[in-house]
């Protein structure tokens, strides 16, 4: 697994956790933190200097540090 399809696979989990949050103030800040995820996951993958977007993607999979599918090589 690379690490955009680790993010790829964590935003979508967490996309779909959303629904599932039973404070409507929770939910909306949920869905705004999924939605800023994406943006800056499009951001890293878009950016022409390799070193910011690979620092992007870094900063963005250790969110998910803890995650059973997380690699040594991606920690920050």
């Amino acid at each position: 697994m690379t690490i955009s399809e680790f993010i790829r696979a964590r935003i979508r989990d967490d996309e779909h956790a959303v629904p599932e949050v039973a404070d409507p103030d929770s939910s909306t800040r949920a869905l705004r933190e999924v939605q800023s995820k994406q943006q800056l996951f499009a951001l890293a993958l878009r950016v022409s200097d390799a070193h910011l977007g690979d620092g992007l993607l870094l900063g963005l999979a250790h969110v998910w540090a803890g995650h059973k599918d997380f690699q040594a090589e991606w920690a920050l």
